[in-house]
């Protein structure tokens, strides 16, 4: 994999000019746990400057990374929102601090305490949106709903085969991400989800990494999980395999996109990203 040297608040590439390899690559990178003495994640501009380009590219008006306008397109239209609620701007001289104090006295107190836990809010949204997404690409063993349409099997924590037959419904997300991994992913994908995969393992070395990612889904629900930390790795995750989706197609649009983003444009419409501020 290649290594793309990104520093604090700065990238070293331009990443609408980027190729989808260094993109892909970021997005893995930054999926990374930075403090390594505790299980916290630090978010910086990097992250914002790298999910607001990919977002304003899987949603843009060239790709279809889902068939149709769909409940699934909303959700990952709200993760993108959710992971940028919070960006902050980088101010260089006193009149742009100024500009950034009236802005924040500005904006209502309801939507500062969002910005501030939008994490929280990601690190819900985000399960629901990676199963959506490994249910969409593995559409040939299972439906949007969990109903099994082509039998498979699946190993337990304990070494024994949890057999799917066809009409049953698997709604197991670690088994789905199992699934998804030996029977879909193209061997390019499986060695980038592999990487990530080894970040989530640098935690919990104990366990496989998709059974971390099935226990953080159970602690979230009982309000244990570190949502920070779940919500980058795991949206990153989403991200890395939805770009794979566009893999041949994104050298062709990338311009026409950064064309239309407000980048050039200087207008934020609802569905612009970039640049995150």
């Amino acid at each position: 994999m290649t290594q793309i040297s990104v520093r604090s608040h700065r990238l070293a590439i331009v990443l609408h000019e980027a190729s989808f390899e260094e993109v892909k690559n970021l997005v893995i990178g930054i999926s990374k746990r930075i403090e390594h003495g505790n299980i916290k994640t630090v978010v910086t501009m990097d992250h914002y400057f790298i999910w607001s380009w990919v977002s304003e590219v899987l949603l843009s008006r060239y790709v279809y990374v889902y068939e149709c306008d769909s409940e699934d397109s909303n959700l990952l239209n709200l993760c993108c929102r959710s992971a940028l609620a919070n960006t902050y701007v980088q101010v260089n001289n006193e009149n742009e601090w100024a500009r950034k104090q009236a802005v924040e006295k500005a904006t209502p107190h309801f939507i500062k305490r969002f910005q501030e836990q939008s994490f929280l809010a990601l690190g819900y949204l985000v399960f629901p949106l990676l199963e959506g997404i490994i249910k969409q690409k593995a559409s040939q063993f299972i439906t949007t709903n969990g109903e099994v349409v082509s039998e498979f099997s699946i190993l337990k924590r304990n070494g024994s085969a949890q057999r799917y037959k066809v009409g049953k419904r698997c709604s197991s997300l670690r088994d789905l991400l199992f699934l998804f991994y030996n029977s879909v992913c193209s061997p390019e994908l499986k060695s980038d989800i592999d990487a990530i995969r080894h970040n989530i393992s640098l935690i919990d070395a104990e366990q496989d990494p998709f059974d971390t990612i099935y226990q953080w889904r159970n602690d979230s629900l009982h309000g244990f999980a570190n949502h920070q930390h779940v919500a980058v790795t795991l949206f990153s995750l989403c991200l890395v395999i939805l770009l794979h989706s566009i893999k041949h197609e994104y050298e062709g649009i990338k311009s026409k996109v950064a064309n239309e983003s407000a980048l050039v444009t200087k207008l934020y419409a609802p569905w612009t990203y970039y640049p995150p501020y």
